[in-house]
Formats: C-alpha cells, sequence, structure tokens
C-alpha cells in the first residue's frame, strides 16, 4: 500500500492497481507509468512514493545529475498540494523545484508565490502511429530512404515480437544491451549507469507485467530491439531500445516494426518519452516528427514575491 504522506515507502509489484489508480488521469505520460517508476526505482535511488490529497508524491532522482526532487501526478487539491509539498521539500533541505509535472496538474496551481515553468528537456514525444507505420509524405522522406536502403543492403532482415519472459529473448536483448553501452563508453558518448540498472529491473518486472518486446533480426542476429507498454485503448509508451550502431537505418527499421504492431492493437499514438535536453537525443526523436509532445513543468518558489515580502 502507497505510504499516506509524508511518509514514503519503496514501489512493490502488489502496488501497481493503487498506482494505476492514482494516475488514472495521466495514464500516457512516461515518466508516470508503473513499469518505468518499477525500472528507475533502483536500490540506491532510494525513490519513494506517497498519497496526498489524492494525489501520488513521488522522492525522485534526476536522470542525469542523480540530484533529488519530487513530482506529483494526480489531478485534485492542486494549491494545497503543491504548498504542502514545497514547505516539505524545504524542511528536507531539497533545493530543486518541483518536476515532471503535468501540464494538466501545473495549469491549475494558481498560487502568487509559486512560480510555474515549461520544462522542455523534460516534454514526451508523441508520434502519430499510421504515420510511423508507413512514412508517407515528404517529412518521411529521409526515412523511407534509410529502411529502403537497409532492405537492399539486407534483403533478409526482419522483425519478430518476441515474449520478454522467454529465457532465451531476455538473454538476446541483455547482449544487445551491453554492446550498445560499451561501444559508447568506448566512443566517449555520455552512458549513464543507473541505465543498466534500470534496465535489469524491467527485465524483474517483465515476469510479472505485460510488456511488449520487438527484435530486429538480420540472419537470426539481433541488431535492434524496443520494450513497450500499452497503457490504454490509444496509447503506448517506449520504455528501452537499442541498436547496433554499425548497420544504418535500423532505427528507423525498428521503429517503423513496432508501429505496425501497435497499430494491429488499435494504439493511436507512441509515447517516445523526453530527450533530457541531451543534443544527439533531441535530434533522433526530432527526425521522427512528433505529432505533438506531451507539455511537463517545473514549479518553485517565486523568488521575486518572497523577496518583496521580506
Amino acid at each position: 500500500m502507497i505510504k499516506d504522506f509524508p511518509e514514503f515507502g519503496q514501489l512493490e509489484v502488489k502496488d501497481k492497481n493503487e498506482v494505476l489508480k492514482l494516475t488514472a488521469d495521466f495514464l500516457h505520460y512516461s515518466d508516470f507509468s508503473f513499469s518505468n517508476m518499477w525500472s528507475w526505482d533502483i536500490a540506491f535511488s532510494k525513490r519513494g512514493f506517497s498519497r496526498l490529497n489524492g494525489n501520488l508524491i513521488i522522492r525522485m532522482f534526476d536522470y542525469k545529475t542523480n540530484k533529488p526532487f519530487f513530482s506529483i501526478c494526480g489531478s485534485k487539491m492542486q494549491n494545497e498540494t503543491v504548498s504542502t509539498l514545497l514547505k516539505f521539500a524545504q524542511r528536507e533541505s531539497v533545493t530543486s523545484p518541483l518536476k515532471l509535472v503535468p501540464e494538466e496538474f501545473a495549469q491549475k496551481i494558481t498560487l502568487p508565490s509559486v512560480k510555474v515553468k515549461e520544462d522542455r528537456d523534460n516534454f514526451d514525444y508523441i508520434y502519430s502511429v499510421d504515420e510511423l507505420k508507413t512514412f508517407d509524405g515528404g517529412k518521411f522522406k529521409q526515412r523511407r530512404n534509410e529502411v529502403n536502403a537497409l532492405i537492399a543492403a539486407y534483403p533478409k532482415i526482419e522483425a519478430r515480437e518476441l515474449d520478454i519472459k522467454n529465457p532465451s529473448a531476455k538473454k538476446e536483448i541483455s547482449c544487445l544491451f551491453h554492446r550498445w553501452a560499451k561501444n559508447k563508453i568506448a566512443k566517449g558518448d555520455e552512458y549513464e549507469s543507473n541505465e543498466g540498472n534500470a534496465f535489469n529491473n524491467m527485465l524483474i518486472l517483465a515476469e510479472t507485467y505485460s510488456l511488449i518486446l520487438v527484435g530486429i533480426y538480420i540472419k537470426d542476429r539481433m541488431v535492434a530491439f524496443v520494450v513497450a507498454e500499452i497503457r490504454n485503448s490509444d496509447y503506448a509508451v517506449g520504455h528501452f531500445a537499442k541498436t547496433d550502431s554499425a548497420i544504418k537505418g535500423v532505427s528507423a527499421y525498428l521503429i517503423q516494426s513496432l508501429a505496425r504492431i501497435l497499430s494491429a492493437r488499435d494504439i493511436k499514438y507512441f509515447n517516445y518519452e523526453q530527450d533530457l535536453g541531451l543534443q544527439n537525443l533531441r535530434i533522433a526523436k526530432e527526425r521522427f516528427r512528433p505529432a505533438f509532445f506531451l507539455k511537463k513543468y517545473t514549479a518553485c518558489y517565486n523568488k521575486k514575491i518572497i523577496d518583496l515580502k521580506k
């Protein structure tokens, strides 16, 4: 059971239904999917979960800096909840603002003492499944060319929907993940070790939680995979996607293959999470032409108002 604020507890698999109830109005935000929260609840992060005024409160740690902050997901008593949480953060010496606040919640914050600001680095990218499955139109010309060139170079390339609970499938995606990480480190690119821990958590969750796994194969060798979760009748969210960077065009082929599988389930939108302000990741996500963004906000005390009161 999720504890009542100001107590915080660790997330357990049995908490899934309660989390879904508390986040029911915001099921399509990536940060508040149960599988995401479980995966990133790594042992040493000391994440915590609480319930305040019918809202879910999460003590989180920044994906890049590992600094603590609090987040909110819900639809009730916005001003009272934000005021209580900001005061608590001050007492706990948490200097970061509230983060990852869904737009629907943020727009209801009307406290003069609180400054609410868009957080572009954490906007979720939302794509039309119908567009991704065909890559039709001028804006997808480059993606179509990539896929066509890939198929010409590897005529036997194929996409397979796999059972993530299958030990051989788990072994294949683990091997590819570690090849990807090793390549990133060798090239001197930014790699966050926390992602490896989150990935391992996801594999544990997959034993009891329904996730979609799509693998791309060339001659029975996996060269790309994506793990996705169907959130409701319209939305799916992708949590982990890795490719063999030596295979040009495989990212486009992977996303198109996933979109075709989602379309067969009548899913309309695919949430490919945020770019975290990483320039290369932003460029990569923008290349798939998002239909729109799910905006997230920060909230903190308005220093100008507080200074005037002194």
